[in-house]
């Protein structure tokens, strides 16, 4: 049995399980309403200019999933409460 839950006071929801809440963040695209990190500070803390114009396409995708999974553990820490759960 899972020991935890998650509460998202919000939108009134419980989630049983992390993934459940992740599902929920990508699926809604809650990424394109959380804003806790300029995208631009988040590139500059991660690479330098010479890296960001030389990517292809496929490397830009794989930052923007990275930057996405960096807002959903924000939007966790931020917007869920931990609940534990008991049995009887």
């Amino acid at each position: 049995m899972n020991d935890r839950s998650y509460y998202f006071a919000e939108e009134r929801l419980v989630f049983l399980t992390i993934e459940d809440a992740r599902k929920f963040f990508f699926d809604e695209e809650l990424y394109n309403i959380v804003d806790d990190c300029d995208f631009n500070a988040y590139l500059s803390n991660k690479f330098n200019y010479y890296e960001l114009f030389t990517m292809t396409d496929e490397d830009k995708a794989d930052v923007l999933s990275d930057y996405h999974e960096y807002l959903f553990e924000c939007w966790v820490d931020d917007e869920l409460i931990a609940c534990d759960m008991y049995e009887d």
